[in-house]
């Protein structure tokens, strides 16, 4: 039996957008609209559109004639940093009570 979501067709547009989002998250250093292209394998034209649509939703920055993770990025890392550290406190509490 085929499980819920299963039958769901893939956009394509939408992995386009995501391997702009994880390049520009990985490199260590913003970049131009080209050198992105390059990186994921699209044309200049289908890489900018995918660009401009992170920038007006905050998910990449401009600065200047180059793109880095916007804040939109940056807010979900910086969340999710200060959960697992919660969770860390809350395990090493737990821990150093056991061990009492």
């Amino acid at each position: 039996m085929a499980k819920r979501g299963d039958s769901y067709t893939e956009i394509k547009s939408d992995d386009k957008y995501m391997d702009v989002i994880e390049c520009i998250v990985m490199t260590n250093s913003a970049q131009t609209g080209t050198e992105i292209a390059r990186a994921v394998g699209q044309d200049f034209n289908t890489a900018m559109c995918h660009i401009k649509m992170g920038v007006r939703r905050k998910w990449i920055a401009q600065v200047g004639d180059k793109y880095e993770p916007g804040n939109r990025l940056l807010g979900i890392y910086a969340a999710r940093l200060r959960a697992l550290k919660d969770e860390r406190d809350s395990l090493d509490r737990k821990i150093a009570a056991l061990e009492a």
